[in-house]
This record gives structure tokens, sequence and C-alpha cells, in this order.
């Protein structure tokens, strides 16, 4: 069930905007993106053999490659993240620097650019949508509201709108009103971005609601616009939530636990039978980022799934 943080005048909003990952789809389990993940290492192995000697290249397979191109990708996403939190970072440059990281030598663009397609995320391989979300858009879009899509994503382009075809999203959103970082060169909380979608489709920000799962990019970004902010938490943040609660608890009833819970039972927490309210988890998100007392932090609603949508958002009238 929502809960409300505020009251929605539902009359005012007519555009909804949604996130993408951990809001309408989740990536699918390790095992199964493990064949996907395999086949782009060996890609980037095969392009780098057109210009890199044998010699140089002799030490790496693609179970010692894999992990250690996405480690070092890793660090260069985050630095660049940090040092222009409001640009996406230039993938190319990156590759080219995790490439060197590697002990590996300097590759031109051209090489780069071929790495970078050889990782494009297939979808739906490797992406599923969350229940009931396009029954819910559906709904949503029968209610008479506008749907657009504001989204942190590497990928983009054509090939990424052929993606969101094949999951049935383009049913509900119009392609000129996705709104991808990669695309457009800003990323969430860039207030651009928003107001790149909000010119898509000719609404204003105090008509508008953003559904997303991150406090600082969806939350903060939109309410700072004066739009209608609703949160949906990912699984994962409500099971760190979850084991937040039971590791306390345990640590307060020594003889109801026995004093500890260990690594089995934090595997076993189910985020999907949540023992925390929506108020809790948002408490332990906001504890973690120390925005206890910043009220651009706090969404004016919180959603665990899809359908709960649908309680905040009434027909318009």
């Amino acid at each position: 069930m929502p809960a409300s943080l505020s009251t929605l005048k539902s009359q005012a909003v007519r555009c909804i905007l949604f996130d993408l990952g951990d809001t309408l789809w989740t990536a699918r389990t390790k095992d199964h993106r493990r064949p996907f993940e395999e086949q782009s290492a060996q890609q980037t192995l095969a392009i780098l053999q057109e210009s890199i000697s044998p010699d140089a290249l002799s030490a790496l397979t693609v179970s010692t490659f894999m992990p250690r191109f996405a480690k070092a990708m890793k660090v260069q996403n985050t630095q660049a993240k940090r040092a222009h939190p409001y640009l996406e970072p230039d993938p190319i440059r990156m590759i080219q620097q995790a490439l060197l990281d590697l002990d590996l030598p300097w590759q031109d663009a051209a090489v780069c650019e071929r790495i970078y397609e050889a990782y494009r995320p297939v979808m739906p391989e490797t992406r599923i949508l969350f229940d009931g979300v396009l029954a819910t858009l559906g709904e949503l879009k029968r209610r008479g509201y506008m749907l657009g899509v504001v989204t942190n994503r590497a990928y983009g382009g054509p090939k990424f709108m052929e993606g969101m075809r094949e999951l049935g999203l383009l049913n509900f959103f119009d392609p000129d009103v996705v709104a991808i970082s990669a695309d457009l060169g800003i990323r969430k909380p860039n207030p651009d971005i928003y107001m790149y979608a909000l010119s898509k489709l000719g609404v204003a920000a105090q008509e508008t609601a953003m559904v997303g799962d991150t406090l600082n990019a969806d939350i903060m970004a939109s309410k700072k616009l004066q739009m209608y902010a609703v949160w949906k938490p990912s699984p994962w943040l409500r099971a760190r939530a979850e084991f937040d609660a039971l590791s306390r608890y345990a640590a307060s009833h020594p003889a109801d636990t026995g004093g500890q819970i260990g690594h089995t039972a934090q595997a076993n927490v189910e985020p999907a039978s949540p023992m925390v309210t929506n108020e809790d988890i948002l408490a332990f998100a906001l504890a973690r980022n120390e925005r206890q007392h910043d009220p651009f932090y706090r969404p004016d609603a919180i959603v665990e799934q899809a359908s709960d949508l649908l309680e905040v958002f009434g027909p318009i009238t």
C-alpha cells in the first residue's frame, strides 16, 4: 500500500514521468546475464586482437579479462560522476582509460566505440519489467495522464528504443518524450534533463509528477522543480532496511535471537514481504545519505510496486 506523505492535488497533476532502472524494470539475475557478459568480453578481446600484439594479450582470457575490465570501468564511471555529477560520462574516454589501467596500449576512439557497442545491454535478455508495470501504465493512460521517461542510461539511441519496444513500453511512451542521459549528455539531478522532457510534453513542472527510486536524482531534483515526487524504493534497499531493523532488534533482544543475525539470515531477507514500513525505509535511506533534515529529500508519496500508483493518481477530472 502506498504511504502518502502529503496530499496530492490530483486535479493539478496531468503528466507523470518515470525513471526506468529499479522503477519500471530490474536487471535479470547474474546467472542469466553471465552468457551475455562473457560474449561481450569475448567480442572485446577479438576487437583488441586487431590492434594489439598477441604477446600483450596472451595473459588475458575471457574469465580473467571480464572482472578486471568491469572493475576498471566502474572506477572510471565513479570518478567521472563525482567530478561532473550533472553530465553523462563519456563512455569512449572511460574505455580508453580503463584499458590503460589494465596495462594495455592506448586505443583510438573508433576501437573503443566498437567495444562500447559490444557491451550494449540487449533487452529483454538483460532486463525484466516488474510485475504489473504494463497494466499500470495502461490504466494511468486511460485515466488521462500523459506519460514520459527521464532516465540516466549509459546507452541510448535507436537500439535502446527498439529494446523499449520489445518490452512493450513504447505502447505507453512516445519515443520523443523519453529523455535519456546518454543521448542528451546531461543526467539527473541536472534540472535541464527534466525540462527537456517537460518541453517535449508541453506541460509545466507544477502539473507533473516524477516516479523514481533514487532520492537524489529523482526525488530531490524533481521537488526543486516543484513537481510531485513519488519514491519507489528499490528491492535491494528494502532488503537492507529490513536487515538493519532485524539487526537492531537482535541487539536489543539477545534472548530471542541468540544475540546476532548471521549471513544466512541476511541472505534470507525477503524484500517482497517487508517487515518495515515505507516510512522506516525512508528514515533508513535518509540516514545513509545524511539528509534527515533536508525537505527536498522527502518524497510526497512512497509506493512499493507499480500498481500502488493507481491509489495515488486517480482519474483526471
